[in-house]
C-alpha cells in the first residue's frame, strides 16, 4: 500500500495492527491458562509446567532479537508475515497435543517467536501519527498485553466439551489469514527507516518522533556500532534485563503468587477463582495505556520512566503484602499489567528518542537478547529461593526500588542533550 493511501486510512490500519498484536502473543500472557489446560495431561507435573512457562517466556524475548534483525533486513512487510506464520504454525503443533503430549513444547516455543515479531513490525505506524507517537505505541503493547484472551478463551470454549486440536487448529488458520493480510497492507519498508523512498519523510510530512517538549529527527547518522557504544546503551543493558526478569516471571509463577497470598489453607477451588480473575484484570492495561503514551508525548520520556517505575514498585509491594490481605490480590494483578504496560512502552519510547530508527529493530533485538540469557535462569534461581515466595517478592521489591536511578539518569542525560542543542519542533501531517 502507498504511503499515500496509508496515511488516508492510518486508522483501519492501526486497528489491524492491534489484531495481529493481540492474536499472536499469547505465549506469554496467556501461559497461566495454557498451564490450567495442560494440567490435566497426565504427562504434566506442576514442575513441568513451570518449566514450559518459562520456555515460553524466553522464547518470545529471543524472538525480540530474531524478528528485529529480520525488521532492519527485510522491512515490515516480511517480518510480519513471517512472524505470525510462525505463530500459526505454533497452533498448530498445539491441535497436535492431545495425541502427541511433546509437540507442546514446539507449539509453545513457536507461539513465542511469532508474538513479538508481529508487533515490533507494525511499531512504525506511530509514523502517521506525529504528535501522538508514544500514544500510538503504547496502545500497541496494551494489544500485545490482551493477547493473554486467547488461551483464556480457548480454556472456556474447551471447558464446553470442544477438544483443544480443534480450537487451536481453527485459531491457527485465523492466524494463516492475518498473516496473509500483512503482505497486502503493510509497506516493504518501514515508514520511519531513514533516507527510505516513499516513507513518510519523503512525502514531504517531515516527521519526527516527538517526546514531550522535545523531539528527535528519525535520524540515520552513526553506524550500528557507534551507537552500541554509548552510555544510553549501557544503562539499558542493565536496566531492561532485570526489569523484564522480574516482569516476564509473574505469568510464569503466577499459580505460586496466588497459593502464597490465600495461604496454606486454601482449596483448588479458589485458586483456579482467583487466577480467572487475574486473567480478566489483566485486560486493565489495555485503559492505563493510553494514559502512559499521553503522559510520554505531553511531559516526556523521563517522567514516563518515573511513572513506570512506581509502578512496578507498588505492584512488588502488594504482591509482598498480600498474605496479610489477601483482597490486596486484584489491585496487585491490576497493577501488574499496568506497570508491565508501562515499561515495555517506556522501551520503544527510549530507543527512538536515543537511537532514532536506523537500527531500532536490530538494538532493541540486541536489548531482549541479553535479557532473555538472564531471563533463562528464572527457573534455577526461583529453585534456589527453595519456591519461597516471601524471599522472592521482598527480593523483586528492593530490586524494582533500586531501579528507580534510571529515571533520574535519563533526567541527567535529557538536561545535558537540552544544554547542547536547539530543540526542534514537531510538524504535523
Amino acid at each position: 500500500m502507498a504511503v499515500k493511501n496509508m496515511c488516508k486510512w492510518r486508522v483501519p490500519l492501526v486497528a489491524l495492527s492491534w489484531v495481529q498484536i493481540a492474536a499472536s502473543g499469547g505465549a506469554i500472557f496467556g501461559i497461566a491458562s495454557l498451564r490450567a489446560i495442560l494440567q490435566d495431561m497426565a504427562e504434566f507435573s506442576s514442575m513441568d509446567l513451570v518449566g514450559l512457562g518459562t520456555v515460553g517466556v524466553t522464547a518470545g524475548t529471543l524472538s525480540q532479537f530474531v524478528m528485529g534483525i529480520a525488521l532492519d533486513r527485510f522491512g515490515p512487510r516480511l517480518t510480519s508475515f513471517m512472524s505470525l506464520l510462525t505463530a500459526a504454525l505454533g497452533m498448530f503443533f498445539l491441535s497436535l497435543s492431545t495425541s502427541a503430549t511433546l509437540c507442546v513444547y514446539p507449539a509453545v516455543v513457536l507461539i513465542g517467536l511469532g508474538g513479538p515479531g508481529a508487533q515490533v513490525s507494525v511499531i512504525h505506524l506511530s509514523a502517521l501519527f506525529p504528535g501522538h507517537s508514544a500514544l500510538i505505541v503504547s496502545l500497541q503493547c496494551a494489544a500485545f498485553q490482551v493477547s493473554f484472551l486467547v488461551f483464556l478463551v480457548f480454556k472456556h470454549v474447551i471447558g464446553t466439551g470442544v477438544p483443544l486440536s480443534a480450537v487451536a487448529g481453527v485459531f491457527g488458520a485465523f492466524l494463516v489469514i492475518l498473516a496473509m493480510s500483512s503482505l497486502l497492507v503493510w509497506p516493504a519498508v518501514s515508514l520511519n527507516q531513514p533516507g527510505a523512498q516513499g516513507s513518510v519523510k519523503s512525502e514531504s510530512t517531515a516527521m519526527r518522533f516527538r517526546i514531550g517538549s522535545g523531539t528527535k529527527a528519525f535520524s540515520g547518522r552513526g553506524t550500528l556500532l557507534s551507537q552500541l557504544y554509548t552510555s544510553s546503551f549501557a544503562a539499558l543493558c542493565v536496566f531492561l534485563p532485570v526489569l523484564v526478569f522480574f516482569l516476564n516471571s509473574y505469568p510464569v509463577i503466577m499459580k505460586e503468587q496466588v497459593m502464597y497470598a490465600l495461604g496454606p489453607m486454601q482449596d483448588v477451588s479458589s485458586v483456579d477463582r482467583a487466577l480467572d480473575v487475574g486473567q480478566l484484570i489483566l485486560s486493565l492495561g489495555l485503559f492505563a495505556n493510553p494514559i502512559f503514551g499521553m503522559i510520554a508525548d505531553r511531559y516526556g520520556v523521563v517522567v514516563a520512566a518515573t511513572v513506570s517505575q512506581v509502578l512496578c514498585i507498588a505492584f512488588s509491594g502488594l504482591i509482598l503484602m498480600s498474605p496479610l490481605n489477601p483482597a490486596l490480590l486484584p489491585a496487585a494483578f491490576a497493577l501488574y499489567t499496568v506497570a508491565r504496560n508501562c515499561s515495555f512502552s517506556l522501551f520503544f519510547f527510549v530507543i527512538g528518542f536515543d537511537f532514532g530508527f536506523k537500527f531500532f529493530g536490530t538494538i532493541g533485538g540486541i536489548l531482549f537478547l541479553i535479557a532473555s540469557a538472564v531471563f533463562s535462569a528464572h527457573g534455577v534461581l526461583f529453585d534456589a529461593f527453595g519456591r519461597r515466595m516471601q524471599a522472592w517478592n521482598t527480593m523483586q521489591l528492593a530490586v524494582m526500588v533500586s531501579l528507580l536511578g534510571f529515571p533520574l539518569y535519563w533526567a541527567q542525560r535529557r538536561a545535558q542533550q537540552a544544554r547542547q542543542r536547539k530543540v526542534i519542533s514537531c510538524s504535523d501531517v
